[in-house]
């Protein structure tokens, strides 16, 4: 997503600085201007800021288990037999999955949530430690960082979500040049499609991804 960004916004004179924040605290932070968007958002958990018309990316949610673990996620029924680790406001998708969460995240027998930076190597970490049953995130952050680590022979995906959620970048309405960012972004992510080309920086971290019309 940050080479989206910069293959977007570079060329025609801007310059992109970024700064790895906790998820929670960056959503914050560019809700309150102090920076001036985020490269990974989803609208429902921050609808206030700026976004262009489509998101970048679609991905379901994976269920990464260590590899030989025989549970597999066959829907909302099949999670109390496990521990599933979550990541501290990450929207899920599917609204029986959220609310699932919700019940049981005081729970830390059935949902572990996982603050701070990192939490996708950190969640993989937790995993191969066995403190957790299987650890959800995005199918292509999920690829990307196993493959990152070396650990694609070790841990395996047991299921997704029928459905996927919208990953975007958005920017802050504090910013009087939000509108504009947005809308660069919306005709530059048109074209990134239409060519192909963004197909292919994806790619270039070795996931297997395929854009939706």
């Amino acid at each position: 997503m940050t080479d989206v960004l910069r293959e977007v916004f570079e060329p025609i004179g801007y310059t992109l600085e970024i700064e790895m924040l906790a998820y929670a605290r960056a959503v914050s932070l560019v809700q309150d201007g102090t920076y001036d968007g985020i490269v990974v958002v989803g609208k429902d958990f921050a609808p206030e800021l700026l976004y262009p018309d489509m998101p970048t990316v679609i991905q379901r949610v994976a269920f990464m288990v260590n590899a030989g673990e025989p549970w597999e996620y066959t829907g909302i029924d099949s999670l109390p037999q496990v521990t599933v680790g979550i990541v501290k406001g990450y929207h899920y998708v599917v609204p029986d999955l959220v609310t699932y969460f919700e019940k049981e995240r005081n729970n830390q027998a059935r949902v572990l949530v996982i603050h701070g930076e990192g939490t996708t190597k950190r969640g993989i970490r937790l995993l191969q430690a066995k403190r957790i049953t299987t650890f959800l995130e995005g199918e292509y952050s999920a690829m990307y960082e196993l493959k990152k680590m070396g650990n694609t022979e070790t841990v395996s995906i047991a299921g997704y979500t029928a459905e996927g959620f919208h990953d975007y970048s958005g920017f802050s309405p504090h910013n009087p040049d939000a509108v504009k960012y947005a809308q660069i972004l919306s005709d530059s992510l048109a074209k990134l499609k239409k060519s192909g080309r963004l197909e292919d920086i994806i790619n270039s971290y070795g996931v297997n991804f395929k854009q939706t019309p």
